[in-house]
Order: C-alpha cells, then structure tokens, then sequence
C-alpha cells in the first residue's frame, strides 16, 4: 500500500520545521508514525518558472553538444575512447551506446593508435601535419558517441587532469581545449544546480509513495537524486513540459529499479516486480506459488558440523590449508613494506591502488588503468607479476601461511 504525505493545516505537504541547530527540516507520517529528515538537510528553494526550466535545459543541451565534439579532441579524452575500445574488443567491458559497432572497432582501434602514433612522432618536426593525423584520429573517435551521463562524467573527471608531457600535447590548441573544456563543464553544473535543487522535495514526495521494506527512506532518497540527475540530461526542452512532469518519471524508475535490486537478499525478476506493482493486474496462481517459492525462507548452514544434530552442516573446504595460530600480525606492515621495495615503480604504484595500502580505498582494474593510461588487462598483468615476486618474499611467506589470502576478493 502507498503511504502519501500528511498535509498540515495550510494544506502545504509535506510541512515544514525548523530544528533545534535552526535548519529546515521536512517530515511526513506514514503508518501513524511521524518520518523526520534531519539528516538530509533538504534546502528549500525557489520552484523554477517554465520559462527558466526551458532556458536552463536549452543551455545544458547546448553544452552537452559542444562536449561531444570537445572531449574526443582532449589527449586524456582520446585515451579514455582508446581504452574503452580495447576493453570491447577484448571483451573485458560491454558499452551498450557502442555495441552495434563493435564489427569495425577492432579496426578502427588499429588505425586510430598508428595515426596517434604517427603524430606525436611528427610533433617535433612537422607540427602542422601532426595536427592533420591527429584530426584523423579525432574523426574516428567521433563515430563512437556516449550517452549523456558517460559523456558529462568523462568531461568532468578529464578537465579536472592535467595534459600530458609531449611535443604534441605541449601545442596551444590544447591548452586552449583544455580551458574550454573546464568552462563548459562549470556552466553545465550550474544549470544542473539550478533544476535539481528546486525539485529536491519532488523526491522527497516520490520516496513516500513506495513501500520501503528492506530499505531506509534516506537511502530511497539517494536513489531517486541519481534518476532526478538523469532526468536533467535528457529533458528535451522543445517538448514544451514541465521539467517537474519529466523527472517524475525517472524519479520513480530509479527508485522502483533499487527496490527491486536492494531490498531482498534474494532478488526477484524485475518482471515479477512490475506485474506485483501494475494496478488492477491480479497474478495468476502459479505465479503466486513460483513467488513464495522464490522468497521462501533460506536455510542458514552452520560452519560447525555435529553430528548429533541433522539440523547443522558442514560446509567447510576441507583441502584448505589454515592459518597457523602463531601468525604474528605485528610483522605485516614490516614485510608487506619489505615486498614492495622489491617491485619497480608501476608494479609498487598497481599493488598499493589495488589493495589500498596507503590507507585509501581499493581500487578496480578500471580506475588504476584510467590513472596510469593503461589497458585493464595489462592492469592485471602488472598485478599478477607483482604478487608473484611478493610471494618469493621469505619473511612474507613465513608470516602468511596461505599466500591466497593476497589475492584480491570483490574487486574486479
């Protein structure tokens, strides 16, 4: 069942509190009990006119043009498409917005690095014609477009680095895209800032119209803020809609698709889901029997086998080698340190990103590959290397008896 807002006195919903730290806090009843969002600090502002919804919306898509043919021309951009193109050629990544070109990427890929590397070669000598194989390889890139929230995320991470150290990069058409490139995404963000912060309590609203069994509203929230950002790069202003109308859709699918994925352990199809919340729609018996079959309640394996209780197994790998109970885990920063010193720079810098060993947090095979402008696979290849030689480490396979326990787990 749907819970809706309480309206307050004024017919104004939801109402509207001040805290005791003086912020303006919304809240709302569902189930006779009273919901607070003190925690989400939702700022109260201005409802945009129709006429500044368009103008702000004509605006981001105005720059989200000039994005497209800017970041295919940046250097970290071109390597962005370079290592996107070889990540689906070797099948280690699927890009939906490029899958119906992956027949000619192989041999566009080719090209497009022999061009590349064509003109930083001639950098030196010839900038003019550098710059002619490098609009080659510009026009191959541009055949390959990226859908509005790869293509703002790109730019924005891209004008935050620095171009690299070349002959070619050094040419002041680069830096000159480069400060373009900055300009466009800070109008870009204060459009977007413009349109999502007024409706910020449309989500709000939206959050109250779901069941939120398995998950908290706050978290709800989050989800419907990613598809409220959707929403503002693809409104399409000549449709002549309210902005509000719009969202409210993506609004909804965002937050219909996380309770879908999110709010059970075992996940139910997201066609079953959509037949449980279409109206006047009754299931069938056997849908009803497959259901509770599928949300029937698990069975929790106990790791202690008993014998004199049928209800307990054991389920644990009896080939596995244990830790030993003498492990002395005052010693592993000693070593681990110890292991480093002996791989080369790129191999120290892949293991530390990777394991987080500098205290941040681990990171994918995608993320040190961006940074380092290599492939994810040859990201793995470094990896593997490195734990190979940290494995011939003496102290470091006496302080760790099981040497698997170095290879990475969820992190892909």
């Amino acid at each position: 069942m749907n819970s809706k807002l309480k309206r307050n006195g004024n017919g104004r919903s939801p109402s509207s509190r001040v805290s005791s730290s003086g912020t303006r806090t919304n809240h709302a009843v569902r189930d006779g009990r009273e919901l607070f969002r003190t925690e989400l600090e939702i700022p109260v502002e201005r409802l945009l006119t129709h006429s500044e919804e368009l103008s702000g919306a004509r605006m981001i898509g105005v720059c989200m043009s000039r994005l497209s043919r800017i970041l295919p021309r940046h250097p970290v951009g071109v390597a962005r498409y370079l290592l996107r193109m070889e990540e689906m050629t070797s099948d280690l990544h699927a890009f939906f917005a490029w899958h119906a070109m992956r027949d000619n990427m192989g041999k566009d890929l080719e090209t497009a690095r022999k061009t590349l590397a064509r003109a930083e070669s001639q950098a030196s000598r010839s900038p003019a014609t550098a710059m002619r194989n490098y609009e080659k390889v510009v026009a191959i890139l541009l055949k390959y477009p990226l859908d509005p929230e790869t293509l703002y995320q790109w730019s924005k991470e891209v004008s935050e680095s620095r171009l690299p150290a070349s002959d070619l990069w050094a040419h002041e058409r680069f830096v000159k895209i480069q400060r373009i490139l900055r300009r466009i995404v800070h109008a870009i963000d204060r459009e977007r800032e413009r349109l999502v912060m007024p409706n910020l309590r449309l989500v709000l609203r939206e959050v109250f119209r779901f069941p939120t069994k398995g998950m908290l509203e706050s978290d709800l929230f989050q989800e419907g803020f990613l598809g409220l950002s959707k929403a503002v790069f693809r409104f399409d202003p000549e449709r002549n809609l309210r902005f509000s109308t719009y969202a409210t859709h993506w609004i909804r699918q965002s937050i219909r698709k996380a309770l879908i994925d999110k709010s059970s352990l075992i996940r139910l199809p997201q066609a079953l889901h959509e037949k449980r919340y279409r109206r006047h729609r009754k299931l069938s018996q056997e849908e009803v029997e497959r259901i509770h079959k599928i949300r029937s309640n698990m069975v929790m394996f106990s790791t202690m086998s008993g014998e004199d209780d049928d209800s307990s197994y054991d389920v644990r790998d009896r080939r596995a080698v244990g830790i030993s109970p003498s492990l002395q885990t005052k010693d592993i920063p000693h070593v681990v340190t110890k292991a480093l010193s002996a791989l080369s720079d790129s191999e120290r810098e892949v293991v530390t990103r990777r394991f987080g060993l500098d205290g941040s947090r681990r990171q994918t095979l995608e993320e040190i590959g961006s940074h380092m402008h290599l492939s994810r696979e040859r990201i793995r290849q470094i990896e593997r290397s490195a734990l190979e030689q940290m494995r011939e480490v003496k102290e470091l396979s006496e302080t760790y008896e099981d040497l698997s326990m170095l290879e990475p787990a969820g992190v892909n």
